[in-house]
């Protein structure tokens, strides 16, 4: 990640957890957290928190940094998981959704990244990330608070994907992440993959399905990252954007739901 982008993420980071955590101390001395927020609480703080080192000789140093992040991210989607019994006390879990794409002939990101991006209406499910969807997100204001980490999250892929050979272990990545995601998900990253290539307006579910498919791969393909110096920095800035969206993400909408408390 450029270092000013990286450091201005960590910044906001740190200012919401900050903010999220006085609410949530506040909240509990009256005795208003129940178990379940309790539980998510306590995982996406010690992820937060954690300081993860590795005795390292197997991987190289930037092979080392995606494979931390990786398992960073995958537990932040645990702690979205997490949130997932407390909307539905809320009533907020709404139908899953997917592309209007389906109505054309598009089989490849190659094909998607020629075609603009339609509304999304509500159809079948596309696994966890169905629960961060435009209806939700638009809860509370969430897109509109989490405006300025999508330009983060994009500045970032731009500073990554500024050099033809980057850019090309970029695409190549996310060819790789279609290939390897089930069902509807794989419209999903080619919708996602065609807006920020062609600078669309991104929407915080693009995002979250990239996550969610790299997070699939770490967790029950047993991914590790390896490759070229090239493909394997392209993959540890892609991983590191997401867990970075994704934690923020989280912490918003869980300080979000205190407020309702």
């Amino acid at each position: 990640m450029d270092n000013k982008i990286y450091m201005e993420a960590i910044r906001n980071l740190e200012s919401l957890y900050k903010s999220y955590l006085m609410t949530y101390k506040a909240l509990l001395k009256e005795n208003k957290i129940d178990e379940e927020f309790k539980k998510f609480h306590i995982r996406a703080s010690l992820i937060y928190n954690a300081k993860i080192v590795f005795t390292n000789e197997l991987l190289s140093d930037i092979e080392l940094e995606a494979h931390e992040y990786s398992l960073r991210l995958s537990e932040v989607w645990f702690s979205y998981e997490a949130l997932i019994p407390i909307f539905e006390k809320m009533n907020l879990v709404l139908e899953a959704k997917k592309s209007k794409h389906h109505s054309k002939n598009v089989n490849t990101i190659q094909d998607a990244l020629k075609i603009s991006r339609d509304p999304i209406e509500p159809t079948e499910p596309y696994g966890k990330a169905n629960f961060f969807n435009y209806d939700f997100s638009n809860t509370w204001s969430v897109s509109e608070r989490l405006a300025p980490d999508i330009s983060l999250f994009i500045d970032n892929i731009k500073s990554i994907t500024s050099e033809d050979k980057l850019r090309k272990k970029f695409h190549e990545y996310l060819y790789y992440l279609e290939n390897s995601s089930l069902g509807a998900q794989k419209k999903l990253i080619r919708n996602a993959h065609n807006d920020i290539s062609n600078r669309h307006d991104v929407h915080p579910s693009d995002v979250m399905c990239i996550a969610y498919a790299i997070r699939n791969q770490y967790v029950h393909a047993g991914e590790v990252i390896s490759g070229t110096e090239d493909e394997s920095k392209v993959k540890c800035e892609v991983i590191k954007s997401c867990y970075y969206f994704t934690l923020i993400t989280i912490f918003t909408i869980a300080e979000a739901i205190l407020w309702e408390i």
